[in-house]
Protein backbone atom coordinates (compact mmCIF):
# COMPACT_ATOMS: atom_id res chain seq x y z
CA UNK A 1 0.00 0.00 0.00
CA UNK A 2 1.60 3.14 -1.65
CA UNK A 3 1.73 5.82 2.02
CA UNK A 4 -0.15 9.26 1.70
CA UNK A 5 2.17 12.25 2.07
CA UNK A 6 -0.72 14.88 1.56
CA UNK A 7 -0.43 16.13 4.54
CA UNK A 8 2.88 16.08 4.70
CA UNK A 9 3.90 18.78 2.03
CA UNK A 10 3.08 22.53 2.66
CA UNK A 11 2.41 24.56 -0.37
CA UNK A 12 5.24 27.55 0.16
CA UNK A 13 3.57 31.08 -0.84
CA UNK A 14 0.62 28.60 -2.54
CA UNK A 15 1.68 26.98 -5.28
CA UNK A 16 4.49 29.73 -6.09
CA UNK A 17 6.02 27.69 -8.73
CA UNK A 18 3.33 28.15 -11.08
CA UNK A 19 1.17 31.59 -10.03
CA UNK A 20 2.38 34.39 -8.56
CA UNK A 21 3.37 34.28 -4.93
CA UNK A 22 1.36 35.15 -2.19
CA UNK A 23 -1.53 35.69 -4.53
CA UNK A 24 -5.28 34.40 -4.73
CA UNK A 25 -4.23 32.85 -7.96
CA UNK A 26 -1.29 30.84 -6.39
CA UNK A 27 -3.40 29.66 -3.14
CA UNK A 28 -6.47 28.56 -5.25
CA UNK A 29 -4.17 26.67 -7.34
CA UNK A 30 -2.69 24.56 -4.48
CA UNK A 31 -6.38 24.36 -3.27
CA UNK A 32 -7.06 22.86 -6.09
CA UNK A 33 -4.28 20.42 -7.00
CA UNK A 34 -5.47 18.78 -3.90
CA UNK A 35 -2.60 20.32 -1.37
CA UNK A 36 -4.19 20.05 2.20
CA UNK A 37 -0.97 22.99 3.42
CA UNK A 38 -0.81 26.06 1.75
CA UNK A 39 1.71 28.49 3.29
CA UNK A 40 1.62 32.58 3.44
CA UNK A 41 3.15 35.74 4.47
CA UNK A 42 1.20 38.43 6.08
CA UNK A 43 2.18 41.82 7.03
CA UNK A 44 -0.14 45.55 8.53
CA UNK A 45 -0.63 48.28 5.87
CA UNK A 46 -1.29 51.37 6.96
CA UNK A 47 -4.95 51.22 7.85
CA UNK A 48 -3.79 48.32 10.06
CA UNK A 49 -5.32 45.68 7.30
CA UNK A 50 -3.66 42.77 6.99
CA UNK A 51 -2.33 41.95 3.55
CA UNK A 52 -0.41 39.22 2.19
CA UNK A 53 2.69 39.52 0.80
CA UNK A 54 6.44 38.30 1.70
CA UNK A 55 8.59 41.39 1.32
CA UNK A 56 7.98 44.66 3.83
CA UNK A 57 8.89 46.58 0.46
CA UNK A 58 6.47 46.26 -2.66
CA UNK A 59 8.73 46.06 -5.32
CA UNK A 60 10.08 43.07 -6.06
CA UNK A 61 6.22 41.73 -6.72
CA UNK A 62 5.03 45.05 -8.14
CA UNK A 63 7.40 47.28 -9.26
CA UNK A 64 6.74 49.86 -6.69
CA UNK A 65 9.22 50.87 -4.43
CA UNK A 66 7.23 51.49 -1.33
CA UNK A 67 6.91 49.82 2.71
CA UNK A 68 3.79 48.12 3.07
CA UNK A 69 2.94 49.58 5.89
CA UNK A 70 3.16 53.34 4.79
CA UNK A 71 0.06 52.07 2.03
CA UNK A 72 -3.36 52.28 2.94
CA UNK A 73 -4.82 48.88 1.61
CA UNK A 74 -6.71 50.80 -1.14
CA UNK A 75 -2.85 51.72 -2.02
CA UNK A 76 -1.65 48.35 -2.11
CA UNK A 77 -4.85 46.45 -3.85
CA UNK A 78 -4.47 49.23 -6.95
CA UNK A 79 -1.23 47.43 -7.57
CA UNK A 80 -0.99 44.47 -10.25
CA UNK A 81 1.49 41.79 -9.18
CA UNK A 82 3.01 41.49 -12.71
CA UNK A 83 4.43 37.97 -12.99
CA UNK A 84 4.70 35.43 -16.08
CA UNK A 85 1.20 34.24 -15.55
CA UNK A 86 -1.00 37.68 -15.21
CA UNK A 87 -1.77 40.20 -13.53
CA UNK A 88 -2.83 39.55 -9.75
CA UNK A 89 -3.57 42.22 -6.77
CA UNK A 90 -2.16 41.77 -3.19
CA UNK A 91 -5.04 40.02 -1.25
CA UNK A 92 -5.94 40.23 2.39
CA UNK A 93 -6.40 38.29 5.11
CA UNK A 94 -10.01 37.77 4.64
CA UNK A 95 -10.09 36.87 1.26
CA UNK A 96 -7.41 33.93 1.53
CA UNK A 97 -9.13 32.97 4.92
CA UNK A 98 -12.32 32.42 2.81
CA UNK A 99 -11.00 29.98 0.02
CA UNK A 100 -9.55 27.34 2.88
CA UNK A 101 -11.21 23.53 1.88
CA UNK A 102 -12.63 21.65 4.65
CA UNK A 103 -9.78 19.40 6.27
CA UNK A 104 -7.04 22.03 4.84
CA UNK A 105 -4.93 24.15 7.10
CA UNK A 106 -3.46 27.45 5.84
CA UNK A 107 -0.03 28.52 7.56
CA UNK A 108 0.07 32.16 8.49
CA UNK A 109 3.70 33.24 8.60
CA UNK A 110 3.84 36.94 10.37
CA UNK A 111 6.03 38.91 8.95
CA UNK A 112 5.36 42.29 11.34
CA UNK A 113 5.40 43.08 14.78
CA UNK A 114 3.07 42.53 17.85
CA UNK A 115 0.38 44.99 16.69
CA UNK A 116 -0.68 42.16 13.97
CA UNK A 117 -2.41 40.17 17.03
CA UNK A 118 -5.39 41.81 18.23
CA UNK A 119 -6.23 42.48 14.57
CA UNK A 120 -5.72 38.48 13.53
CA UNK A 121 -7.67 37.71 17.02
CA UNK A 122 -10.60 39.06 15.31
CA UNK A 123 -9.58 38.21 11.55
CA UNK A 124 -9.93 34.66 12.48
CA UNK A 125 -12.54 33.68 15.11
CA UNK A 126 -14.93 31.87 13.20
CA UNK A 127 -12.20 29.27 12.14
CA UNK A 128 -11.37 25.90 13.96
CA UNK A 129 -8.24 25.41 15.51
CA UNK A 130 -6.99 22.84 13.10
CA UNK A 131 -8.00 25.58 10.20
CA UNK A 132 -4.77 28.05 11.36
CA UNK A 133 -1.14 27.02 12.15
CA UNK A 134 1.11 30.19 12.63
CA UNK A 135 4.89 30.43 12.05
CA UNK A 136 7.45 33.32 12.95
CA UNK A 137 10.95 34.14 12.88
CA UNK A 138 10.75 36.54 15.98
CA UNK A 139 10.87 34.50 18.89
CA UNK A 140 9.15 37.42 21.11
CA UNK A 141 6.43 37.45 18.15
CA UNK A 142 5.62 33.51 18.01
CA UNK A 143 5.54 33.69 22.04
CA UNK A 144 2.63 36.47 22.23
CA UNK A 145 0.91 34.66 19.29
CA UNK A 146 0.99 31.38 21.16
CA UNK A 147 -0.46 33.05 24.58
CA UNK A 148 -3.34 34.93 22.14
CA UNK A 149 -4.10 31.26 20.31
CA UNK A 150 -3.12 28.38 22.73
CA UNK A 151 -5.01 26.30 21.10
CA UNK A 152 -3.65 26.93 17.29
CA UNK A 153 -0.28 25.09 16.97
CA UNK A 154 2.18 28.02 16.68
CA UNK A 155 5.98 27.10 15.32
CA UNK A 156 9.26 28.76 15.66
CA UNK A 157 10.99 29.27 12.30
CA UNK A 158 14.79 29.19 12.55
CA UNK A 159 17.38 30.05 9.70
CA UNK A 160 20.38 27.96 10.81
CA UNK A 161 22.84 27.74 7.88
CA UNK A 162 20.49 29.36 5.34
CA UNK A 163 23.74 32.03 5.08
CA UNK A 164 26.69 32.24 6.42
CA UNK A 165 26.10 34.74 9.26
CA UNK A 166 22.94 32.75 10.20
CA UNK A 167 25.15 30.06 10.99
CA UNK A 168 27.49 31.51 12.76
CA UNK A 169 24.19 32.39 15.04
CA UNK A 170 23.54 29.08 15.32
CA UNK A 171 23.35 28.45 19.32
CA UNK A 172 23.07 24.49 19.41
CA UNK A 173 19.87 22.34 18.82
CA UNK A 174 19.30 22.77 22.89
CA UNK A 175 19.01 25.80 23.57
CA UNK A 176 16.42 26.19 20.58
CA UNK A 177 14.34 23.23 22.37
CA UNK A 178 15.04 24.50 25.99
CA UNK A 179 13.63 27.81 24.12
CA UNK A 180 10.35 26.52 22.11
CA UNK A 181 9.52 24.83 25.35
CA UNK A 182 9.51 27.57 27.52
CA UNK A 183 6.87 29.63 25.30
CA UNK A 184 4.63 26.57 25.23
CA UNK A 185 5.23 26.31 21.32
CA UNK A 186 4.68 23.33 19.20
CA UNK A 187 7.33 22.86 17.15
CA UNK A 188 10.13 24.50 14.87
CA UNK A 189 10.65 25.53 11.50
CA UNK A 190 14.00 25.13 9.83
CA UNK A 191 15.80 25.42 7.19
CA UNK A 192 16.70 22.79 4.58
CA UNK A 193 20.65 22.65 5.77
CA UNK A 194 23.05 20.74 6.91
CA UNK A 195 22.48 21.65 10.54
CA UNK A 196 18.86 20.29 10.61
CA UNK A 197 20.88 16.32 10.29
CA UNK A 198 19.69 13.12 11.84
CA UNK A 199 20.48 13.96 15.37
CA UNK A 200 19.22 17.33 15.24
CA UNK A 201 15.66 16.18 14.18
CA UNK A 202 16.27 13.47 16.57
CA UNK A 203 16.52 15.91 19.09
CA UNK A 204 13.40 17.47 18.15
CA UNK A 205 11.16 14.34 18.11
CA UNK A 206 12.60 13.27 21.29
CA UNK A 207 11.30 16.71 22.54
CA UNK A 208 7.99 15.84 21.41
CA UNK A 209 8.22 18.81 19.36
CA UNK A 210 7.04 19.10 15.87
CA UNK A 211 9.61 19.74 13.05
CA UNK A 212 8.69 21.55 9.61
CA UNK A 213 11.27 22.12 7.11
CA UNK A 214 11.67 24.96 4.72
CA UNK A 215 12.23 25.58 1.57
CA UNK A 216 12.79 23.00 -1.12
CA UNK A 217 11.78 21.98 -4.79
CA UNK A 218 14.54 19.04 -4.26
CA UNK A 219 12.45 15.47 -4.45
CA UNK A 220 15.63 13.73 -2.72
CA UNK A 221 16.07 16.48 -0.05
CA UNK A 222 12.19 16.04 0.65
CA UNK A 223 12.67 12.06 0.82
CA UNK A 224 15.55 12.38 3.37
CA UNK A 225 13.75 14.83 5.41
CA UNK A 226 10.85 13.01 5.78
CA UNK A 227 12.65 9.64 6.12
CA UNK A 228 14.43 11.22 9.03
CA UNK A 229 11.15 12.16 11.06
CA UNK A 230 10.01 15.43 9.73
CA UNK A 231 6.38 15.85 10.04
CA UNK A 232 6.33 18.12 6.90
CA UNK A 233 8.39 19.90 4.51
CA UNK A 234 7.66 23.00 2.44
CA UNK A 235 8.03 23.48 -1.72
CA UNK A 236 6.93 26.00 -4.10
CA UNK A 237 5.85 23.01 -6.42
CA UNK A 238 3.50 20.68 -4.25
CA UNK A 239 1.88 18.95 -6.56
CA UNK A 240 5.35 17.99 -8.45
CA UNK A 241 6.90 16.54 -5.45
CA UNK A 242 3.69 15.19 -4.26
CA UNK A 243 3.85 12.96 -7.54
CA UNK A 244 7.21 12.12 -7.49
CA UNK A 245 6.63 11.11 -3.72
Amino acid sequence: MMKDFTLQIIGHRGASFNAPENTLSAIQLAWNLGIKKAEIDVHLSKDYQIVVIHDENTKRLTGKDALVKDQTLAELQDLSVCLKTGVDKIPTLKEVLETIPIESTLIIEIKCGKEIIPILEREVANYSFDALVFISFDYEVISEVKKSFPNNKSLWLLDLDYTKETEKEYVGIESILKKTKQANLDGINVWAGKIADKNFVEAVKTANLLLYIWSTNSVELTKHFLKLGADAVTTDRPKWILDQL
